[in-house]
């Protein structure tokens, strides 16, 4: 299973703006988007990450899941490819603050396509009881989150590696420039 991927390209809460310590129950995935929820329990620096619903997706701002791919198993090729990193459950994570003009690129298995390709040209949104963004032809003005893809491109390459043969080490990545938020 490959799991989505995410490059912070332009992201203002890089360097100032918020940053979030935030654990969800759900495993989650670098270029999902979540929103804050309360302080948990006994801490006073971890959030509760809340999945995009309804209530949400009018009043409150989103936020980036982001962390360092660290990937422990290195024992088949397959393993070290950055596909293959996840955020288990209850571990804590960081979730960035999106401003508008900033610039994500999430991998296409991060997003949920209206077809087999993304379009430039269209949105993105926050999607209810997703974390996954969600592509749209339109907008129509109750969206709290939205970003307008702005180019799709190719990064990676093919790797030859014993027994199993081709390995494709290789992500369409979708660059989302933020408009609302």
């Amino acid at each position: 299973m490959a799991y989505s991927i995410a490059n912070l390209a332009n992201v203002k809460s890089k360097k100032c703006g918020h940053i979030l310590n935030v654990v969800s129950s759900d495993a989650l995935e670098n270029g999902f988007i979540v929103f804050a929820g309360d302080n948990v329990t006994g801490e006073s620096e971890l959030r509760s990450a809340v999945k995009p619903v309804t209530a949400k997706l009018t009043t409150d701002s989103a936020y980036l899941v982001y962390s360092d791919e660290i990937l422990y198993d290195e024992s088949t090729y397959k393993k070290k490819q950055l596909g293959a990193f996840n955020i288990a459950a209850n571990t804590p994570t960081k979730a960035y603050e999106l401003n508008v003009n900033d610039e994500i690129e999430v991998s296409y298995d991060g997003l949920t396509l209206l077809s087999t390709d993304a379009v430039v040209g269209n949105y993105v949104i926050a999607a209810n009881n997703s974390y996954k963004m969600t592509e749209s032809g339109t907008l129509t003005g109750t969206e709290v989150f939205a970003g307008v893809i702005t180019a799709i491109k190719t990064v990676g390459t093919l790797q030859y590696v014993g027994s199993d043969g081709q390995v494709a080490n290789q992500y369409k990545m979708v660059t989302i420039r933020i408009i609302k938020n």
